[in-house]
């Protein structure tokens, strides 16, 4: 609990209480910041060969065990997986709420769209809206649907994943607001529900830190 409680101190875990029982979550925010400072500048200079070397090694793996056992044999098994994520905003709530929910495409981080030719991601705020992109050639690909929002609070949203993108699985993730010392801390609940592995998890886990630390964090903060 010590340990414990230095990690919360420095923002790397997030805590959160079911009656008796206490969850433990880790922070990756943090964690993205120490990369894009220390590591980001130097990566190129050794990311393309461990990358070449990881997907020899996979490739005989697969090979190897389709071999052994069939296909199936990579096919991974039904799972749940649970992140969640804080980050600390230095504006008030009510301004980030408005550019959340209503300026979604200016603060959408570029590198989080699916489509190769992105013209505008689009967030309907009312119950069964879109979270949807759209492309320069009329394309669009839904991200997922509103279940649930609470004006100045928070916004809950269903999607799917398909095979392409780690699946099939479904996604439940929420954004929610609360003022916390004179600043705005934004929490992000993410549950995946589906055939879905640790490796998704990972990916999940860079991607929303990417769109909040780097995308939506300073655009407010600018704004502010």
């Amino acid at each position: 609990m010590k340990h414990l409680g230095v990690m919360v101190r420095a923002g790397l875990i997030v805590i959160r209480k079911e009656g008796r029982t206490r969850w433990n979550h880790l922070n990756a925010v943090p964690l993205q910041q120490v990369y894009e400072r220390w590591v980001r500048p130097y990566e190129g200079r050794w990311a393309g060969s461990l990358l070449a070397m990881k997907g020899v090694a996979e490739r005989a793996l697969a090979s190897e065990c389709n071999q052994r056992t069939g296909e199936d044999a990579m096919v991974p098994a039904l799972n749940v997986i649970r992140l969640e994520m804080e980050v600390p905003i230095a504006a008030p709530v009510d301004l980030v709420w408005k550019i959340l929910i209503e300026q979604t495409d200016r603060w959408w981080h570029r590198d989080m769209h699916v489509l190769s030719e992105p013209l505008a991601m689009i967030l309907e705020p009312q119950a069964g809206g879109r979270l949807f992109e759209r492309g320069a050639d009329g394309s669009e690909v839904l991200w997922g649907v509103v279940n649930e929002l609470l004006p100045g609070r928070s916004v809950s949203i269903t999607g799917h994943l398909t095979p392409k993108f780690g699946g099939p699985a479904v996604t439940m993730f929420t954004w929610s607001l609360e003022t916390v010392g004179g600043h705005t801390l934004l929490r992000l609940t993410d549950c995946v529900m589906g055939r879905v592995d640790e490796s998704l998890a990972e990916s999940l886990e860079s991607g929303w830190s990417l769109l909040f630390n780097l995308g939506f964090k300073p655009f407010v903060e600018a704004a502010n």
